[in-house]
């Protein structure tokens, strides 16, 4: 079946009305979100018609090559409704909503915990663009804590409020932290690199598999001799 110009154009402009259509509840729906970021919805704003224009240049290349057979037209239709869902289903984050400097409000807390990251034992400080002079990364601050959370939620949650850089490898109990502001295990000697303790101790399991509790004091600290802790 052959379709005439006057359809293939029609089914461009319902395929530009579709993806207006998908914008219109993207807004609607980042709107009615709380913790929605304006960011965003720019973003998905701008996949929405970046999408439908793809799809009216794709029908016009169809109509250009004569190729009007009923299938192309069927076959770009269903693709750019499944893009077009994509986008308005997928949580998009840019860096600055990550980051975003807001405290978590957690509805369901059971205490409150201390967080310090330090590293005041590197040498020459003063000349290291990406570290504080005083070496304190995050002075003693408090965090509301959910019950199971870990020292690596806790330590998360203070990247993204100070736009910390974390580099880890795993997930969940197998969590580990190479490196913090990129400050690296290993930059000063084989046995250097981040430590952390809670209460002054030293926990013999790895952050991801240690559970907080109301009171505890997390200090995540970079050692030039982690054998000698």
């Amino acid at each position: 079946m052959k379709l005439t110009a006057t359809r293939i154009l029609t089914f461009a402009l319902l395929l530009s009305l579709l993806a207006a259509i998908f914008a219109i509840g993207v807004s609607a729906a980042e709107a009615d979100a709380a913790q929605a970021q304006p960011s965003q919805f720019r973003v998905k704003l701008i996949l929405c018609i970046a999408v439908a224009v793809l799809g009216v240049l794709a029908c016009v290349i169809l109509m250009l090559c004569k190729k009007t057979n009923t299938v192309n037209f069927v076959v770009i239709g269903a693709l750019c409704i499944l893009l077009l869902a994509s986008i308005l289903l997928i949580d998009i984050r840019l860096p600055e909503d990550y980051y975003n400097g807001d405290e978590q409000t957690k509805q369901n807390a059971i205490g409150s915990i201390t967080l310090t990251i330090r590293c005041d034992a590197v040498p020459d400080l003063e000349e290291i663009d990406h570290l504080p002079n005083d070496g304190m990364i995050v002075a003693t601050e408090t965090y509301e804590i959910e019950q199971g959370e870990t020292v690596y939620d806790i330590l998360i949650e203070a990247a993204r409020k100070h736009g910390l850089h974390v580099d880890t490898e795993g997930t969940g109990e197998a969590a580990y932290v190479r490196g913090l502001e990129h400050l690296y295990n290993g930059d000063y000697g084989d046995v250097s690199g981040w430590a952390y303790y809670v209460n002054n101790t030293s926990p013999m399991v790895g952050c991801g598999a240690y559970t907080l509790s109301d009171g505890d004091s997390i200090l995540w600290e970079y050692s030039l001799n982690l054998w000698g802790e």
